[in-house]
């Protein structure tokens, strides 16, 4: 025990000791670091709000910066990538963080220019480098939020086959979704539906604003993509490489948004925008969808006032099913998720772990290769609630009898795990997304 406290410290040390035998600038230092961790949000007309692409906008917010990457509150990436990694995580290391506190203790020195090493523009005014979409569907008259403090929800079916160029079945590598008003938007989801399973809701005309409580969502979906606090809307989700969703022709697309309660009357327009493969030999896109208030273990999805609660969920795979990504959706009275699975021969697989759940950041969380589920695992899925009065993100002052629905004021519990059918060598195929 000793011995790994001696060499824990040494490591430490060394971290820092690196860190304060360089004297960092801007421009051969700090730049790299905010083209590389920060300006995919941090820019003009970018999801943050405000920019840190120039040293004239960093120094304003040096200061800020040193402690939220102290504190490790940016950037954000709550995934405890100790559990496991992933391919589009988003963490600076302690010798970074140390190197960011000595540049700011420093006056910010500028440096040379030219210095640069590193230099990644993934964005530009505000948008990935990406080429025209190859559909757009938009929801041609806008929404409107009335001013009256509750959750609105509209629900729209998109179906492909009506779109200019979509009259034969479809591949679709990537999505990008867009509004005009996002300040009221809570989150929006895209949900697939097959052929001839795409039902009006109760015979209405879509995209008339009906409620998820007076109107039942009628046809066989699936979860596809969407947009969740924390996500770069602009920028879209994208397949990896050699994976699209199939869309034969009569399928559809269910667009749900769910607007956060408004104090003033508001609209809102918005669609969404695919981007086509032709890429030979594709393999489609599927989803294992775990919902709480179908797969609690004991019980029913209710959180009584005044408690801390853990919630169990558990899914049976019934077909070898390969991983490529994972994500977890809850309201406001989370503090913590963990899932895995398990297999038949009992061996334990990590899938992701939140050790403190931010509502503002909710994330795709994209594997490095595929992870093999086979048949006969169990994925277990717990999320802790604080219904409690010291729970500083709780919406209801005093607290009450929560449930589980969309509205903001209530909870959902809900894992994702998109991937495709298990092929035989999935256990060692690299992901290129």
């Amino acid at each position: 025990m000793k011995k790994v406290c001696f060499w824990l410290v040494c490591w430490l040390y060394g971290i820092t000791a690196q860190a304060q035998s360089v004297s960092p600038t801007w421009q051969e230092h700090i730049q790299p670091l905010m083209q590389q961790h920060c300006i995919h949000c941090h820019q003009k007309n970018g999801s943050a709000p405000f920019a840190l692409t120039t040293y004239r906008e960093v120094i304003q917010r040096a200061a800020m910066i040193a402690y939220v990457t102290q504190q490790k509150y940016m950037p954000p990436f709550p995934a405890n990538v100790q559990y496991r990694n992933y391919a589009n995580q988003n963490c600076l290391t302690g010798e970074q963080i140390a190197l960011i506190e000595k540049w700011v203790r420093l006056n910010m020195p500028e440096g040379k220019k030219g210095k640069v090493k590193y230099r990644n523009a993934p964005v530009q005014n505000g948008k990935r480098r990406l080429p025209p979409p190859d559909i757009t569907l938009g929801i041609h008259q806008p929404f409107t939020i009335p001013g009256n403090n509750t959750d609105r929800f509209e629900r729209v079916l998109l179906p492909p086959a009506t779109a200019k160029g979509a009259d034969k079945e479809l591949w679709v590598s990537g999505f990008t979704f867009f509004n005009t008003n996002k300040t009221v938007t809570h989150h929006t989801e895209l949900m697939y539906c097959p052929p001839g399973q795409c039902m009006e809701f109760n015979n209405n005309p879509v995209g008339n604003g009906l409620s998820y409580e007076s109107d039942a969502v009628s046809g066989n979906y699936s979860y596809l993509s969407g947009w969740l606090p924390g996500q770069d809307e602009q920028n879209g989700e994208f397949f990896p490489k050699g994976f699209a969703k199939h869309l034969p022709t009569g399928s559809g697309l269910l667009y749900l948004l769910h607007y956060a309660p408004s104090p003033v009357q508001q609209t809102d327009s918005a669609g969404i925008a695919l981007f086509l493969s032709r890429q030979p030999n594709l393999r489609p896109v599927e989803s294992i969808d775990l919902h709480g208030t179908q797969l609690f273990t004991k019980g029913k999805f209710i959180i009584p006032p005044d408690t801390v609660i853990t919630l169990h969920a558990t899914h049976f795979v019934e077909t070898g099913f390969s991983v490529f990504s994972v994500m977890a959706h809850a309201h406001h009275l989370a503090k913590n998720m963990l899932a895995y699975a398990v297999t038949p021969q009992n061996d334990t697989i990590p899938l992701l772990k939140i050790d403190r759940w931010r509502f503002a950041w909710q994330f795709q969380y994209k594997l490095k290769q595929l992870l093999p589920l086979e048949k006969g695992t169990v994925i277990h899925f717990f999320v802790t609630f604080d219904n409690t009065a010291q729970n500083p993100e709780n919406p209801n002052n005093p607290p009450r009898m929560v449930g589980y629905s969309f509205n903001a004021n209530d909870e959902m519990m809900e894992l994702f795990l998109l991937g495709s059918s298990y092929i035989k060598g999935d256990e060692n195929y690299s992901l290129q997304w």
